[in-house]
């Protein structure tokens, strides 16, 4: 027996013979998705509609125009939240496929109405990647899930600001100058492009160009999904959704509650368990990830984000949260004993802090 993509460093430890499932619970269950997503869609045009014969656009979270449609957006934004994050734990720990897709149907929806809180959600689950949902064949991170369905909310909201652009609701007519529009709305966003962004652009092309000559082709596709085309659209959507300045502070503070989170399950191995590799005599934490210096990579970059808003954040009240939480990220982080982190990361992170002066 050989282990498919091992290439001879993967021993085989058993074997097991299993019965295959059966698909047809599987296959009602896409079916009774698809129609979650063909009443998604029909409620949200009607939504709207309501919001157009209104003439106003209520921001997200907020009262909108009319007694019709969704009454989702009056809730208190901190229901939202916890509607939204309930909805993706049931997602990911339930073992039963019927209600998973059931959940992801209800979290497709919640990141429709709100997707700043999807967004949020991303940043959450960074770091959590090496634990997979398992449903219906498939092995994908919550990352990855919250990435696409962020995606296709922003997609639909795109594609419908289209059809009211291009299309009179009231008379279905052909509005030409409405093509104009959009199209210099186009030329503006590319006009806008910074240093960085074309920075991403060019990542992402050269990288894939790189898979032409890959020797494994499907290793390489799958990394490049992954690690390259999925950060990049992260970014994207970040730069293309209409964020107020209390979303980015959420999308921030999710990213830092998932690496307190992280270093509190470091910390508790290292000082509770022998959960942890020993290196020359060294006890080196590892967390979530399969290495300490992986470990070391996610949280040297959270060392400088908490650094900069305890010196420079403005609110006194923000500023010791985020002060409090850097004391175990950053004890975490010394205890992976990671060279990389604290030679070349870290300094050249407090470098740069020092050279924007908090800016």
């Amino acid at each position: 027996l050989v282990a498919e993509g091992g290439w001879g460093q993967w021993a085989i430890v058993g074997w097991t013979v299993a019965r295959e499932l059966n698909p047809r619970p599987y296959r009602l269950a896409w079916a009774l998705l698809g129609i979650c997503a063909v009443v998604l869609l029909v409620a949200v045009r009607r939504h709207l509609l309501t919001i157009q014969e209104g003439n106003e656009t209520p921001p997200p979270g907020k009262g909108r125009p009319g007694g019709g449609g969704f009454c989702y957006h009056n809730m208190p934004e901190g229901l939202q939240l916890a509607t939204t994050l309930a909805t993706a734990l049931l997602f990911y720990f339930s073992p039963w496929p019927f209600v998973s897709l059931l959940a992801l149907a209800l979290l497709a929806i919640s990141i429709c109405l709100r997707p700043d809180i999807g967004l949020a959600l991303v940043a959450f689950s960074i770091p959590f990647y090496l634990y997979p949902k398992h449903f219906l064949g498939m092995a994908l991170s919550m990352v990855e899930i919250t990435t696409l369905l962020c995606l296709a909310a922003w997609l639909l909201r795109w594609i419908l600001e289209i059809g009211y652009w291009i299309l009179d609701i009231g008379s279905w007519k052909l509005e030409v100058g409405s093509w104009k529009s959009e199209i210099g709305h186009w030329s503006l966003v590319i006009g806008r492009l910074r240093g960085l962004d074309w920075a991403v652009v060019f990542f992402v092309t050269i990288a894939a160009a790189s898979l032409l000559w890959a020797e494994n082709f499907g290793v390489a596709m799958r990394e490049f999904r992954v690690v390259v085309f999925e950060s990049a659209l992260f970014y994207f959507l970040l730069k293309a959704s209409p964020l107020e300045k209390r979303h980015l502070w959420r999308i921030v503070g999710a990213l830092v509650l998932a690496a307190a989170i992280v270093s509190l399950i470091g910390l508790y191995q290292y000082f509770f368990t022998n959960d942890v590799i020993t290196t020359e005599g060294v006890r080196r934490i590892y967390g979530v990830y399969g290495s300490p210096n992986n470990l070391g990579l996610f949280l040297g970059r959270i060392v400088p984000i908490l650094a900069a808003v305890a010196l420079f954040g403005g609110s006194l009240r923000r500023r010791a949260i985020y002060c409090v939480i850097g004391l175990p990220v950053g004890l975490c982080l010394y205890l992976t004993y990671s060279r990389g982190a604290w030679l070349l990361g870290l300094p050249a992170a407090f470098i740069f802090l020092g050279l924007m002066q908090g800016k």
